[in-house]
C-alpha cells in the first residue's frame, strides 16, 4: 500500500461495523475518542500519515490489526492471538458502555448529566 489513508479505511471501517453490531452510530469523533486521538490526527490519518508508535499500538490493542500490517500494509492484518481477542472483547465493551454514556453517535443516549445529548434536556 503506498500511504496510510487506505489502511485507515479498512481500520475505520472495523470500527464503524462494531458500533453498528454494538447499537451505536459510529462517528469520527467516536472513533477519536475510542482512540484517545484528537479529531486533527484523524484528519492526518485520512491524508495518509502513518501513526505514531504509541497510537499503532493502541490501534493494535484495541481492534486487533498486526503490527506489520499497520505499518507496512503488508502480511496478515489481524493478530489472531485468542488471548489478544479476549482482551478487546472486553476493552471494547468498556468502551462502549462509556460511549454511549456520554452520548456519542445516539443523539436520544442519557448522557451523564441524565439529559438527552438531542439538546431536548
Amino acid at each position: 500500500m503506498d500511504d496510510f489513508s487506505k489502511r485507515f479505511e479498512i481500520i475505520y471501517q472495523k470500527f464503524a461495523d462494531w458500533g453498528v453490531e454494538n447499537g451505536f452510530k459510529p462517528s469520527k469523533l467516536a472513533f477519536s475518542r475510542f482512540l484517545g486521538v484528537t479529531q486533527g490526527a484523524i484528519q492526518k490519518w485520512e491524508n495518509g500519515t502513518i501513526p505514531s508508535a504509541k497510537v499503532v499500538k493502541t490501534i493494535h490493542d484495541k481492534l486487533g490489526f498486526a503490527y506489520d500490517w499497520l505499518i507496512s500494509g503488508e502480511g496478515e492484518r489481524f493478530d489472531s492471538s485468542a488471548q489478544k481477542l479476549a482482551a478487546q472483547e472486553a476493552e471494547i465493551g468498556r468502551l462502549r458502555n462509556r460511549l454511549l454514556v456520554d452520548g456519542v453517535g445516539d443523539k436520544d443516549a442519557q448522557t451523564s448529566t441524565g439529559k438527552a445529548a438531542g439538546g431536548q434536556g
